[in-house]
């Protein structure tokens, strides 16, 4: 066995689980919410008078799929579906009190995660992991 080939056995032995596990503990802090639901809470938060359309076209998912999830959001009061003053037809999402509260907790939850998860890593490890990655990101853009 060539020594890259022995080398990528040993990582996916050790990174599958990593993978694994560290995505059950964001996954445990995650609370009242899906990912899902998170991910567009913070495009509407980013981009005010975003609309459905816009969400399913810069997430790759259908608009119907995308509904649901909005209106899953809008019910429980995370949104709110706002009607444009210019055009009666054209409605904007808007992010709620409740919302902003939602997607602060949850980033501090995540921020103490990565803390957590690369605290066993010097600077100059964390530094070389980083740059790994993207030269792993690099190479997939380039298939």
């Amino acid at each position: 066995m060539a020594k890259r080939d022995r080398l990528l056995s040993v990582f996916e032995k050790e990174i599958v689980p990593l993978f694994k596990e560290a995505f059950g503990y964001f996954k445990s802090g995650v609370k009242g919410i899906s990912f899902a639901q998170l991910y567009i809470l913070k495009q509407v938060e980013k981009n005010p008078f975003i609309n459905v359309k816009r969400i399913a076209k810069s997430s790759h998912i259908t608009t119907a799929a995308i509904s649901q999830t909005i209106n899953k959001l809008i019910e429980d009061n995370f949104v709110s579906r706002q009607q444009s003053k210019e055009d009666r037809r054209f409605y904007f999402l808007k992010i709620t009190e409740k919302g902003e509260k939602i997607l602060e907790e949850n980033w501090r939850f995540r921020e103490d995660m990565l803390k957590r998860l690369f605290s066993s890593l010097s600077d100059n490890e964390f530094e070389g992991l980083i740059s790994a990655l993207r030269k792993i990101k690099e190479g997939l853009k380039e298939r």
